[in-house]
């Protein structure tokens, strides 16, 4: 199996609303910080909140 493929099995198995909470901590990145301090600082927040998510959808 290439790493395309198991990319794409990988998501066919997560919940959508993990994705899309993914997908909005990726597209946060992507926006220009007004307040650099408080961005670095929600962005801690965000990765503890997905890695929370994560580890409790994968238990």
């Amino acid at each position: 199996m290439t790493i395309k493929e198991l990319l794409l099995q990988e998501i066919d198995n997560t919940p959508n609303e993990l994705l899309e909470d993914l997908l909005g901590f990726l597209k946060s990145l992507k926006t220009s910080p007004k307040h650099p301090l408080a961005t670095y600082r929600e962005l801690l927040e965000r990765i503890d909140y997905l890695e929370a998510i994560v580890g409790i959808r994968k238990e």
